[in-house]
């Protein structure tokens, strides 16, 4: 039986690899690997310090194809093919070699990094804190000399002991790959996937990026003196948040808050007060919360060699399956407010630091910037971004797991989804649904479809600019649910389903047809209709009782929490669950069509949410070509009405 290789390499290097990513750190001069320890099959664990030649076992298993096992492999690959094979000659290893731990922990909703997931699966792992406290001391420099050069700790004893704790993270490593869940070979291929991805990368105007930041500078500063001298020197800065909060509420404005919600009715009351010091203070707030500077600058550090910002998509980042954002947070960049046309505009307004001609767009020149944000990246020369959002995907799917058919049949044909919800809330014609109507419509399909309340429907109508009473909101989740009654009945199955596999361990329960659940391991798994499966671990039953005095049972599970990052007991019900399963199919939906575009020649550069961007040679495909590859259903969903819309262009933009 072929033998497997565990890898784990300790490089050191000048640049933070946290600022500037992996690609960019491997191509620092500076960069080396100090050493790596490694485990073949059932062998003992072993070391390769630098300088040494490299094991014939080791050339041997990477040339022969062999399976290499790490944790965030994407590291180890990138530093072996670069450092390793240019100053060591080591043999390349292909992404199709490695197996990573860290995604497969990922799939599990387990903890990320290596040794949070070994005690989430009972690993005794033992406390090296020297240990992570020395790799850390020897893995950047100490400090520099006279002439710049980094000074590094790399005594005889330090490389000894670094070299222990090596070899403690492979064997942790191996037996944390006895207890994790092997990808399948279909999620599998969609992690090399994912590597390619993050190889390619995606062109930045630099000289546009450096240019907007000097901008965004200048322009802050003015902020910053303005609010300074507006509040009598109590805020010095307009993102001092704490400092105007309590200078705010000194002016007889009472605030709890400052978050970008609530800074608007803050501003309403302020001009009612006669507070106009304050109104003033608050706008200023308002347009320096708009900076994007930071965002620019972390653009700037990961730019690699060839202009391209390398590694910004974290595989199974988030428990439905869904990628998250690495460094650059590409998830995250703002949607703008300006048109392909004005975005041109303000690009060479900004390149020629004419900040008059900024002014005249009608816009805080902040705002502009910031709508600006997403355009830095480009397609290199000769070439253009090919861009396609799937439209409507989540209300589309959740509809498709219910069998909504009323709602199905709007998808398949004229597929005004949000005219139709409003028709049936306020009992008029589709035809006869005027503006605010359809804005209430959006936003009931948008914040209802997983079990949501009044509260649910404020956060997402404050998003689209939509005012509304308490009361009024009531009335319209009842009669969207009167509307939906599938869509409701799935949340209840869901949950009776999952309840009942937790009491049950081993037994497989069906939930609407479309989805299972049964109990392995003491983990609670959701058979989604690809195959593919959300983990929730540890599961258990609680006896709760409802807000409204019902008792009932809650469902329990250990995860990552998203703002603490701490593994916490968390708990679930069935909106939720039908919410993590309508994005968990969206995600997989998404993935496919990813396989097929990349398997036609059209590489893929970027990817957020539902969209797909791919570079291309100017006028090698059609936009609608592109959108009909895309809407494809996969075979385990031939029913389910997809569509995508897209565009191309030189510059991103949403």
């Amino acid at each position: 039986m072929p033998c497997t290789l565990y890898l784990d390499l300790e490089a050191r290097s000048p640049s933070d690899l946290k600022k500037v990513g992996v690609h960019k750190y491997a191509e620092d001069p500076g960069t080396e690997i100090l050493l790596f320890s490694y485990k073949l099959g059932e062998k003992s664990t072993k070391l390769w310090f630098k300088g040494e030649k490299l094991p014939q076992e080791i050339i041997d298993h990477v040339n022969s194809g062999g399976i290499v096992i790490a944790h965030n492999a994407e590291f180890d690959r990138v530093i072996w093919n670069t450092i390793g094979e240019r100053s060591h000659g080591f043999p390349k290893i292909k992404s199709i070699q490695f197996r990573d731990t860290m995604a497969r922990a990922g799939a599990m909703s387990l903890p990320r990094s290596l040794n949070n997931c070994a005690v989430a699966l009972g690993v005794d792992i033992g406390k090296d804190k020297e240990g992570t406290q020395l790799m850390r001391e020897m893995c950047s420099p100490t400090g520099t000399t006279i002439n710049g050069d980094p000074i590094w700790r790399e005594d005889p004893e330090s490389i000894k002991r670094l070299g222990e704790y090596a070899k403690r993270d492979v064997d942790v490593l191996y037996r944390i790959d006895q207890k994790l869940r092997p990808l399948r070979n279909s999620e599998q291929r969609v992690w090399e996937m994912d590597q390619r991805i993050n190889d390619r990368g995606l062109h930045v105007d630099l000289e546009l990026a450096t240019k907007t930041r000097s901008l965004a500078n200048m322009i802050t500063e003015g902020l910053n003196e303005q609010i300074h001298t507006k509040t009598g020197g109590a805020v010095k800065t307009a993102t001092a948040t704490k400092s105007l909060l309590e200078w705010v509420n000194s002016q007889g404005l009472k605030a709890h808050s400052l978050k970008k919600d609530v800074v608007p009715g803050l501003i309403e009351k302020a001009k009612g007060a006669g507070l106009w010091h304050v109104v003033r203070a608050l706008e200023i707030r308002q347009q320096a919360s708009k900076s994007s500077i930071a965002k620019i600058k972390r653009m700037e550090e990961r730019v690699c060699n060839d202009g391209r910002v390398k590694g910004m998509l974290l595989f199974h980042g988030a428990t439905t399956g869904r990628w998250t954002g690495r460094g650059l947070q590409p998830q995250n960049l703002p949607r703008g407010v300006l048109t392909p046309e004005e975005i041109e505009k303000a690009a060479k307004d900004v390149l020629n630091q004419d900040v008059e001609a900024l002014h005249e767009m009608g816009l805080p020149v902040l705002e502009i910037i910031s709508s600006c944000l997403r355009s830095l990246f480009t397609a290199k020369p000769g070439h253009l971004l090919i861009v396609a959002d799937f439209s409507s995907i989540e209300a589309r799917i959740l509809a498709w797991l219910a069998n909504e058919g009323p709602v199905l049949k709007v998808f398949r044909g004229d597929g005004k989804v949000y005219e139709h919800a409003a028709s049936h809330i306020f009992g008029v014609p589709v035809g006869q649904v005027n503006k605010e109507q359809r804005s209430i419509g959006k936003v009931a399909v948008l914040a209802l479809g997983y079990g949501g309340g009044v509260n649910a429907f404020k956060q997402m109508a404050s998003t689209y600019d939509v005012t509304i009473s308490d009361k009024k909101i009531e009335s319209v989740k009842q009669n969207w649910r009167k509307a939906n009654p599938r869509i409701t009945e799935l949340w209840r199955l869901l949950e009776g389903a999952a309840i009942r596999a937790i009491k049950q361990p081993g037994r497989v329960f069906q939930a609407g047809g479309k989805i299972s659940f049964t109990v392995d391991e003491g983990h609670l798994w959701c058979r989604l209709p690809s195959g593919r499966s959300i983990c929730y671990p540890y599961a258990t039953l609680k006896p709760s009782t409802t807000p409204w005095g019902k008792p009932t049972t809650k469902i329990l599970f250990k995860g990552v929490d998203s703002t603490t990052k701490k593994w916490v007991q968390q708990d679930t019900y069935g909106g939720k669950l039908a919410e993590n399963i309508t994005q968990a199919v969206a995600r997989d939906i998404l993935a496919e069509s990813m396989m097929r575009i990349e398997e036609v020649g059209h590489p893929i550069v970027l990817h957020v949410h539902d969209e797909i961007v791919c570079e291309i040679k100017e006028g090698s495909v059609e936009v609608s070509e592109f959108e009909q590859l895309m809407a494809e259903t996969p075979h385990w969903a031939k029913d389910l009405p997809l569509q995508a819309e897209g565009w191309t262009g030189k510059r991103y933009r949403k």
